[in-house]
């Protein structure tokens, strides 16, 4: 189980990453190095956006009481979520995405929803024995 001091850690960590990234694009010089310390960037500052989605499914299994996980794939969380029902800006897939980050995405999306079959089954199982 992982806590919300975990989810706070790895978003900080994702901030970190972001804000390196728009200080180094800041001081660089030369397009090509901007063009590939951008995409190592965003790759890696949406990997984190994944582990914080995957942290968040683990954390929300524990009570559905204010927390859910839709079927789409997309986690609601009211902390996270705006008024209408939302992801935020910087856990939205589709805030800035390239062709890398898109398939990330899709990539993550089906990773989820193996996750949830996975679950569903472990409890079918459960109950049969």
């Amino acid at each position: 189980m992982l806590s919300s001091f975990s989810f706070y850690h790895v978003a900080k960590r994702a901030f970190v990453v972001h804000s390196l990234s728009w200080l180094l694009l800041k001081l660089n010089s030369f397009v090509c190095h901007q063009f590939i310390i951008t995409q190592i960037c965003r790759v890696y500052v949406r990997m984190l956006h994944g582990i914080a989605l995957i942290s968040l499914i683990n954390y929300s299994n524990v009570s559905n009481t204010d927390k859910r996980i839709s079927f789409s794939g997309v986690v609601e969380h009211p902390l996270l979520c705006g008024s209408e029902g939302k992801l935020s800006p910087a856990l939205n897939s589709q805030s800035f995405c390239t062709d890398s980050e898109v398939l990330l995405s899709a990539y993550l999306n089906e990773r989820i929803r193996q996750l949830k079959t996975i679950k569903l089954f472990g409890n079918i199982r459960r109950r049969r024995i």
